[in-house]
């Protein structure tokens, strides 16, 4: 190198401030041909800026980042890089979002377990099942269903009737001298009914193992169960000399019969058991008043109250929060008398100052303790509020344009919040726009969970399914 040039760049190195040095470069590059700049410019383009953050930091620390990402999201990021795919695929980064999707845990086999999971929430957030079948089960107002199986009345409202759809095998359940059942409800393992003369039994679906209670009166609003666990609602109830909401738990195990009673619950929109049997959780309505130092105009939320169920009997709050209602009201007010089909599931109706209301579906995901809420214009719900809380914070929802029908998915935390869904088509007659739909010809119920869908109208049951082909065993692929 010629020694000029060697001192040029020596005393450049010596210099040792910042002001210094861009004062030297920028009086250089003042001097340049423009042949010159184009070479400097291709000098520059070949410098990267950038970091692979995500790539060099420590497994621990980059799965506190990736649990904000969508699993969708994550997938696609796997083909970055050979690193990145080793980070993002691995044990750590699967458990967590695996967790905050659904509240389990994964096995040994995790990397199998995760994408499987994913696959099929992928296909749940677009309405894109891999089958559909069409099943005999009789429509009817009263008809329950989950985690594929179906319950309905038969007998004149002395039988439940429970069938499960992969085993294909049916049950039946009444009481001794046959009562009459008001209300009966479907859980995982379990099916309880209350009778008119308000006594509440419940069987165990596997070993048909019988429990009974006797409840106040059967004049509830609602009415939950899971894992030999009741709970119910009354609206109007006195208590203790209180009058008002109450809540009801009733702990039916074998060497373990527990009653709680929380009182006073006002403006009950949802009531749903947690998975471990020592929780439940209300989520109410709230009008603040003008002495209430949170206190805004027009502006009702929704409280959060997670319970403690000790072994005394008495109930303590976990846990409270409130959440914000997505749009402000002029009236705010509950849906009452729900179908049991509607499972965790509550609904507001808003009317604002402008044309339009709006329903508010409120779903609740036990496993992961998550609330969300969905904002549906009520022009475009069908009138018989055709609604089915399929996953964690994904609502399927029967859509009517001027008597078309079709159906819809609301995920509020997606970017395109509401969309049509992409393969859950159904034959169905349109009902002219001044026609009242008479005896229910136009009438259906939507419901359904993770693993599968279902439309039930007066011509049967259409049912899709969203676990990968090779676990559905007896049904044949959409093509």
């Amino acid at each position: 190198m010629d020694s000029n040039i060697q001192d040029i760049i020596s005393r450049f190195k010596q210099l040792n401030t910042a002001s210094a040095r861009r004062t030297v470069y920028q009086q250089i590059i003042d001097q340049l041909n423009p042949h010159e700049w184009r070479d400097v410019q291709k000098r520059v383009n070949q410098r990267t800026f950038q970091k692979d953050i995500l790539g060099s930091l420590p497994i621990e620390i980059a799965v506190q980042i990736v649990q904000y990402l969508d699993i969708n999201d994550v997938h696609l990021l796997q083909r970055v890089s050979r690193r990145w795919h080793e980070v993002l695929s691995s044990e750590p980064v699967c458990s967590i979002l695996f967790r905050q999707y659904t509240g389990g845990s994964l096995d040994s086999d995790f990397k199998s377990t995760f994408a499987r999971y994913s696959r099929q929430r992928s296909r749940l957030e677009q309405g894109r099942p891999v089958a559909h079948v069409q099943l005999d089960i009789p429509f009817s107002q009263d008809l329950d269903y989950c985690d594929g199986r179906y319950a309905w009345s038969a007998d004149g409202g002395t039988t439940i009737v429970v069938f499960e759809m992969c085993s294909r095998k049916t049950q039946r359940f009444c009481t001794e001298n046959r009562e009459r059942f008001e209300k009966f409800c479907l859980s995982e393992d379990l099916v309880a009914a209350i009778t008119v003369r308000g006594y509440c039994h419940a069987w165990d679906i596997r070993t048909e193992y019988t429990r009974s209670i006797r409840l106040p009166n059967t004049n509830l609003s609602h009415f939950v169960i899971d894992s030999f666990r009741v709970a119910v609602y009354y609206e109007n109830f006195r208590l203790d000399g209180q009058e008002g909401g109450v809540v009801m738990h009733f702990d039916l195990r074998p060497g373990s019969p527990r009653t709680h009673r929380i009182q006073p619950v006002e403006e009950l929109a949802l009531l749903s058991l947690d998975k471990s049997s020592n929780f439940l959780t209300t989520i109410c309505l709230k009008h603040y008043s003008n002495r209430d130092p949170s206190y805004i105009p027009n502006k009702p939320r929704l409280r959060v109250l997670k319970y403690e169920l000790h072994e005394n009997g008495e109930a303590s709050i976990a846990r409270s929060y409130t959440l914000n209602l997505p749009s402000s009201s002029n009236r705010t007010y509950l849906a009452r008398d729900l179908p049991q089909y509607y499972k965790n599931m509550g609904f507001l109706y808003v009317s604002s100052s402008s044309a339009l209301s709006f329903v508010l579906p409120i779903t609740y995901h036990p496993q992961t303790e998550q609330v969300c809420i969905h904002a549906l214009l009520d022009l475009r719900v069908a009138d018989s509020l055709s609604m089915a809380n399929v996953d964690n914070g994904i609502l399927y929802w029967v859509r009517d344009d001027d008597g078309k029908q079709s159906i819809w998915i609301s995920n509020p935390y997606a970017v395109t919040p509401l969309c049509a869904s992409r393969g859950l088509e159904f034959d169905l007659p349109r009902a002219p726009p001044d026609e009242t739909p008479l005896m229910g010809h136009h009438r259906r119920l939507l419901t359904g969970d993770s693993r599968f869908v279902s439309m039930t109208d007066i011509s049967g049951t259409q049912v899709w399914f969203f676990e990968d082909a090779n676990q559905l065993g007896y049904v044949e692929t959409n093509p």
